[in-house]
C-alpha cells in the first residue's frame, strides 16, 4: 500500500478525500481530530477569492444559513 500523506488544517481537520470544486472554494471530506474523529466537510477558499467583497458577503450568508439548520444528526461548526 502506498504511503499517503493527508493535509491537516488548524491541527484539527484531516482532509481525506479529493475536493469537490466550486467557483469560489473547494469542499473536502475530512475528519475532526478534536471531536472523536467525526466526519465533517471543510470549505477551503481559492487563493484571493475571499478578498472579493461580493464573495465574502455570499460566504457570510451561507454560514448564517448553515447555523440555522437544526437536526439531531447535523452539527455545524464554523471557524
Amino acid at each position: 500500500m502506498p504511503n499517503q500523506s493527508f493535509l491537516t488544517i488548524n491541527g484539527r481537520y484531516v482532509l481525506s478525500e479529493p475536493p469537490h470544486s466550486g467557483g469560489m472554494a473547494d469542499v473536502y471530506q475530512a475528519v475532526d481530530l478534536q471531536d472523536n474523529f467525526k466526519r465533517v466537510a471543510v470549505k477551503v477558499f481559492k487563493h484571493g477569492r475571499i478578498e472579493e467583497e461580493i464573495l465574502a458577503e455570499s460566504f457570510r450568508r451561507e454560514t448564517q444559513a448553515l447555523q440555522e439548520l437544526k437536526h439531531p444528526r447535523l452539527h455545524i461548526a464554523t471557524e
